[in-house]
């Protein structure tokens, strides 16, 4: 879906061809599936869900009533697969999960459900077996970074119902908005951290807080569910921290260390993970870049969140740039080291170009 996005830029057919070309593999059940090709499908488990989101952003560009008619159901069957099938007690918040599929299809297991997530092995799911409810088929961890996509949703889905119909389909806007208000309300009450500043994963067995931070902790601003205060929080403690997420109040890099310079690694840089790196152990990876640059963007009226917005855009158009220079290449995902000469995934890869896209819209090309 990233790449219709970027696509949606100045070649609008290709754009939608890309995005109904995803939306449209969605299953009998309702969701996206993780993968899709032509002899395999994950049938028992979906993927980060940004596809209304992505949808709005088209069809602000372009106000084609068209395109919003053909994926628009689609994408509420997805949210409404989500509110069925992920929501865990006792506070129903999101988690993540794999469902028996068909016969071919993995069985239900921890591994799996991590899948789920799109971040395959980071730390915030380094959690046992045990972890994964046989009975539910969930992981028993409340998932900052899912529950804040589908609040994203939401708020799309709410905002096309108004305005790509004519007339506006009222009942599904106060469902969308209800279901919003619901999972923020919820959100703030049991994931936001006040001691740390952040929003973190919390176990469902016991209510208590997983405190292995990644950027998906920044999500919840997409849909505009922290308060002033909470957003400056976060960004001041965790985002503009040199020792975390290491992004510059000005973008400059300047006091960054060499093992956490370019910014906004895939987990905390003070997390005992980070060190050796690996996959999404550290990694930069651009799709995080658009997925934290939307959350900032809500916040603009703060100096601090503003500041930090264009701080990211810079020091990660600044990363790209380095690679393409030395190499002409797009990474799948980047080294956070200064010192790193290449990509540290495929040399070619549609999503890393996020990390610049962003410098792209903040300049207003969009």
């Amino acid at each position: 879906m990233d790449r219709a996005y970027q696509l949606s830029l100045d070649a609008k057919e290709l754009a939608y061809s890309q995005l109904v070309g995803v939306v449209k593999t969605k299953t009998a059940e309702g969701m996206v599936p993780n993968f899709w090709q032509p002899q395999q499908i994950s049938y028992d488990r979906t993927e980060p869900v940004v596809a209304a989101k992505i949808l709005h952003e088209m069809f602000s560009k372009y106000s084609d009533k068209w395109i919003v008619k053909l994926l628009y159901f689609d994408c509420a069957d997805w949210i409404d697969w989500f509110f069925r099938k992920r929501r865990e007690p006792p506070h129903n918040l999101i988690v993540l999960g794999s469902d028996p599929g068909l016969p071919t299809s993995d069985t239900p297991n921890m591994q799996a459900a991590r899948y789920e997530s799109g971040l395959d092995n980071s730390p915030m799911y380094d959690g046992p077996d045990s972890w994964f409810n046989t009975s539910s088929n969930h992981m028993m961890l409340y998932d900052v970074g899912m529950t804040a996509m589908v609040m994203m949703e939401l708020r799309a889905l709410a905002n096309l119902s108004i305005s790509a119909f004519d007339p506006p389909r009222l009942g599904d806007h106060a469902l969308h908005t209800s279901r919003l208000k619901e999972l923020q309300d919820l959100t703030n009450t049991h994931l936001w951290d006040d001691e740390r500043g952040a929003y973190i994963n919390k176990l469902s067995f016991n209510d208590t807080f997983y405190p292995r931070v990644s950027p998906t902790s920044f999500y919840p601003l997409q849909s505009k569910t922290a308060t002033d205060a909470q957003a400056n929080a976060i960004v001041g403690k965790w985002l503009l921290n040199k020792t975390r997420f290491c992004i510059t109040p000005d973008g400059s890099l300047k006091g960054n260390d060499d093992t956490c310079y370019w910014g906004l690694p895939s987990i905390s840089a003070d997390d005992p993970a980070y060190p050796p790196l690996g996959y999404w152990r550290g990694y930069v990876w651009g799709p995080m870049s658009q997925l934290v640059y939307w959350g900032l963007q809500q916040y603009d009226h703060l100096p601090v969140v503003r500041s930090a917005r264009k701080a990211l855009c810079k020091q990660l158009t600044d990363m790209l740039m380095n690679i393409w220079h030395r190499h002409r290449h797009v990474c799948e995902n980047f080294s956070p080291h200064k010192d790193a000469i290449d990509c540290t995934g495929d040399h070619f890869y549609h999503w890393g170009g996020l990390t610049g896209f962003i410098s792209i819209l903040e300049d207003g090309y969009y």
